[in-house]
């Protein structure tokens, strides 16, 4: 076989990579010192990389995060009230293969959405999937879906989801029908999959966030008992992402 029908049989079989490294290789000739085990593991091992960096990469933007977050990010300031031993034990993900559920409160600006998120991606990183919404869009996109028949589809990807981030949780009250919409979706994945709850509110007053009581101690009950909670603290971290110019400019008019 001629190298140049080597070349169109991996473009063929879309191996793209590895007919890019082998051009590479047949053009550098410190390659022809190693044997030919060595060559073609190099070969196999970056196509098999790319491969899982592109599977990385869709995870993650399937699940549509709002920033690209990180968990070797996370600040632990001791205001936080975040505990390091923790998070490091989420990053095992025996919290995602035990089904169990993670809800992150606390004020505005702590951090909350940050944290959430680069758990859902940290998870995408090591081979689950994840999806994120802001509860009011999760709803909107449910009640439209009913429109245009899509509404089963989007039930059966949340419901099988390994993580389901739902954020802004509470941020308005949640009507009979809203309410029951969660209520069936939290409902699909108890003891399935792993839910992490964002919200500015303690959980004590979820109560207060569905029309329906019924509802919120449904909900509650099938959420809390099974989570870890997280109560971030401290002053809004968005404040260290002003400019140093910003920054001097408010300090000038307050003099």
């Amino acid at each position: 076989m001629t190298y140049a029908q080597t070349m169109n049989q991996l473009a063929e079989l879309k191996l793209n990579t590895m007919l890019k490294t082998y051009q590479q290789m047949e053009k550098d000739p410190t390659w022809t010192n190693m044997t030919f085990d060595d060559q073609f593991a190099h070969i196999v091992n970056q196509e098999y990389e790319t491969r899982i960096n592109n599977r990385i990469y869709r995870a993650i933007k399937e699940a549509k995060f709002k920033e690209q977050a990180e968990l070797h990010d996370i600040i632990y300031n001791q205001d936080r009230n975040l505990n390091r031993d923790l998070i490091q034990r989420f990053a095992t993900h025996r919290w995602i293969k035990n089904h169990e559920n993670i809800i992150i409160t606390g004020a505005t600006g702590t951090g909350k959405s940050y944290l959430a998120q680069a758990l859902g991606v940290h998870a995408c990183r090591h081979g689950y999937k994840a999806q994120y919404y802001r509860l009011p869009d999760l709803l909107n996109e449910l009640q439209f879906s009913k429109q245009n028949d899509s509404y089963l589809r989007i039930r059966n990807k949340l419901q099988r989801r390994d993580i389901l981030v739902l954020d802004d949780w509470g941020l308005a009250t949640l009507d009979l029908l809203s309410g029951h919409e969660i209520a069936e979706i939290i409902e699909d994945r108890l003891g399935k999959t792993s839910t992490i709850v964002v919200s500015q509110f303690p959980v004590q007053t979820w109560d207060t966030i569905f029309q329906d009581k019924t509802t919120a101690d449904a909900v509650m009950d099938r959420l809390i008992h099974v989570a870890y909670l997280i109560e971030l603290k401290g002053p809004s971290l968005r404040k260290n992402a002003a400019s140093k110019e910003l920054l001097d400019y408010k300090e000038s008019m307050l003099k």
